[in-house]
């Protein structure tokens, strides 16, 4: 999957802008504050429906405009295909090669990107709700089957809670059905996926740290485990029936799938209590290439990779490290606010970003290619 040309209109602080992408590495160069990151941010909602710096998508909309729209045209299985947005500010017009969708959620994985942001920090420093959040839109992309689930559950969890408000219990056992059919399908998902990307991203890290850092992911479970299905269901309608009376005085569901955690550790210590920050932006980007390859593995397409402020967060090795990963990893975009060099075998381009505008440059290959040191 690659993704051909990108259109924003009023979309933060672009009135317009048609941005015709490579099949290879394209570096998007700017100052700060010029909109550099409005460019991943795009790619973001047009890939999950949801952006990575804010829950409102109102926030997108240009100053002193009343609408936006975001539009890709993508290559999948050979195939061009186009998903847009537009949004002003009450009506939200989802579109996919022409047919359109009252939410996102169907799309999850239609164009699939993984992004390496500064945000991305809260995946260890932030509370457990960020990284459900994560393992959560990674695996729904994936399978859509997850997100069917998930949704599920909430739903249901919903329902009970309103029943526990109220202090009634009438019909409140379908809910707990529901709730423990759904978080049998969750958890499994959940403790697959984690382990696969704790394999993939102990060897990212070690090559990123030159085998100084080990990462180990752990999936917690709030409610007991069983490898036999229906005995872990029958463990979690018996769960819910026991906490009720406790529940009913907290009028809250304490525990199910929306209080599972995922925790991270860097060589056998807690990553958000002892990794530094650059160990957890390593831990982060090594995280991500998982993601990646997982990705790739599960569904034969390769999601685009986009890591912000490539060079200002990893230390020289490391950057030249995850340079090199990059020629390797399909479509990848890279923003710095300085330029730097390729190898010439890599199809390339540069784009020169400037108070919402963007402008393509010449390639990013020289015969004498200075080093990153010079560069970054």
């Amino acid at each position: 999957m690659w993704i051909e040309r990108l259109v924003l209109r009023n979309f933060r602080n672009y009135e317009y802008a048609d941005i015709q992408f490579c099949r290879g590495t394209n570096l998007i160069q700017g100052e700060n504050a010029q909109g550099k990151t409005n460019i991943l941010e795009a790619l973001s909602l047009l890939s999950t429906g949801k952006s990575f710096r804010t829950p409102h998508i109102t926030d997108c909309i240009k100053n002193k405009c009343n609408w936006m729209s975001i539009e890709a045209h993508f290559h999948k299985e050979d195939v061009e295909q186009t998903l847009s947005i537009w949004y002003d500010g009450q009506t939200k017009k989802i579109a996919h090669n022409q047919t359109y969708y009252s939410s996102f959620s169907p799309l999850l994985g239609i164009m699939p990107s993984v992004l390496i942001v500064p945000e991305d920090v809260a995946l260890i420093s932030g509370s457990p709700s960020e990284r459900r959040r994560f393992i959560d839109l990674h695996i729904a992309q994936i399978d859509p089957l997850y997100f069917y689930h998930l949704s599920r559950f909430h739903k249901a969890m919903k329902q009970r809670n309103a029943l526990l408000k109220q202090q009634s219990t009438a019909g409140i056992s379908t809910w707990e059905q529901i709730m423990s059919h759904s978080a049998v399908f969750i958890g499994k998902a959940r403790d697959h996926h984690t382990k696969l990307l704790q394999d993939k991203a102990c060897t990212y890290l070690q090559t990123l740290t030159n085998n100084a850092d080990i990462i180990e992911i752990k999936f917690q479970r709030s409610l007991p485990y069983s490898l036999d299905d229906n005995d872990l269901f029958l463990k979690y309608q018996n769960h819910y029936n026991k906490s009720r009376s406790k529940e009913l005085l907290l009028k809250s569901t304490l525990q199910g799938s929306h209080r599972d955690e995922l925790e991270i550790f860097v060589n056998q210590k807690g990553a958000k209590l002892f990794a530094s920050e650059g160990q957890k932006r390593s831990i982060i980007t090594a995280i991500h290439l998982a993601q990646r390859d997982v990705f790739e593995e599960h569904t034969g397409s390769s999601p685009l990779i986009g890591i912000d402020d490539f060079g200002c967060h990893l230390d020289l090795k490391r950057s030249e490290i995850l340079l090199s990963y990059s020629a390797k990893l399909g479509q990848t975009l890279l923003t710095s606010p300085t330029t730097f060099f390729l190898e010439k075998s890599r199809e390339q381009r540069k784009f020169i970003v400037s108070k919402g505008t963007v402008s393509q440059e010449t390639e990013l290959y020289d015969e004498n290619r200075p080093d990153l040191q010079r560069t970054l």
